[in-house]
């Protein structure tokens, strides 16, 4: 028995710590350090799936919130756009000073209807609707702007637009100054100032179809004088239009009228190869 034991012992001797699973050799030793055999990270298919899918998800969600904050584009605009706001039509109904702009009487009392006329022009920014254009601006400048010399002085010259709305006003106020116009005063007009009320008639029809105001208008209640008074509609902020219109004005005209359209005409410069111009 002792020469087994004197065998093991020295068999056991020379066994290397090296030889040991790694557990064995720190229970033996302390001293040896424990080395572990690192395996190849293993990524589960599914795992791999779900990520790729999140990924997936994540660029779907950024690319709709940046096409929701981009500008929509659409038909172009050719004039500044303008804050809304929702009016109750009557009488006034807040749209411009607080002033009368038609009555009955104007109908057949000439004096009551120039009266009310020279309302009309406190309706008017100061430059009468006149603006200039800038090559920066975020609207289209469908045609080239117009020319007008000799008009405040004789050597005078400028060149801009008319914003639709007070060409529209304008005409408007043109056909109210014509209302109970008798025959005899219509005998007096020149073929050119009876051609000047016809067109306004068509551009105002032509005008009102455009901008399609579909505002449902029902029971007025206590304006049973009209189906119209009484009914809410989403309008065009009146002080910011007035605000842009002076802020862009091509001129003063605040102590004066409309000027006289026969003087309008395009700048042949910007005409020439423009706009079917040659």
């Amino acid at each position: 028995m002792d020469h087994l034991y004197k065998e093991w012992k020295e068999s056991s001797e020379r066994v290397s710590d090296e030889e040991l699973p790694s557990e064995e050799a720190g229970l033996i030793d302390d001293k040896v350090s424990v080395k572990r055999t690192r395996q190849p990270l293993r990524i589960h298919p599914r795992l791999l799936f779900e990520a790729c899918l999140g990924g997936i998800i994540l660029i779907f969600i950024l690319v709709f919130a940046a096409q929701s904050s981009a500008p929509r584009r659409g038909l172009p605009r050719f004039g500044p756009s303008l804050p809304e706001k929702v009016i109750t039509f009557g009488n006034t109904a807040g749209i411009g000073p607080d002033l009368v702009y038609a009555d009955h009487e104007m109908l057949w009392n000439a004096t009551r209807n120039r009266e009310l006329h020279e309302n009309w022009q406190a309706l008017y920014p100061k430059g009468r609707g006149y603006i200039v254009a800038h090559d920066g601006d975020d609207f289209e400048h469908a045609n080239p702007p117009f020319a007008i010399d000799g008009y405040l002085s004789p050597d005078d010259h400028y060149e801009g637009y008319i914003l639709s709305v007070f060409h529209q006003l304008h005409c408007l106020s043109i056909l109210m100054s014509r209302l109970g116009t008798s025959h005899e005063e219509f005998a007096t007009h020149t073929p050119e100032q009876l051609e000047h009320v016809s067109h306004c008639v068509e551009y105002l029809r032509q005008a009102i179809l455009c901008s399609a105001d579909t505002s449902l208008e029902g029971e007025a209640g206590a304006w049973a004088v009209s189906t119209a008074w009484g009914q809410k509609h989403t309008c065009k902020d009146y002080d910011a239009l007035i605000e842009v219109a002076n802020e862009r004005a091509m001129w003063d005209l605040s102590h004066s009228r409309h000027p006289d359209l026969t003087k309008l005409k395009p700048d042949p410069k910007e005409v020439e190869g423009k706009y079917g111009g040659h």
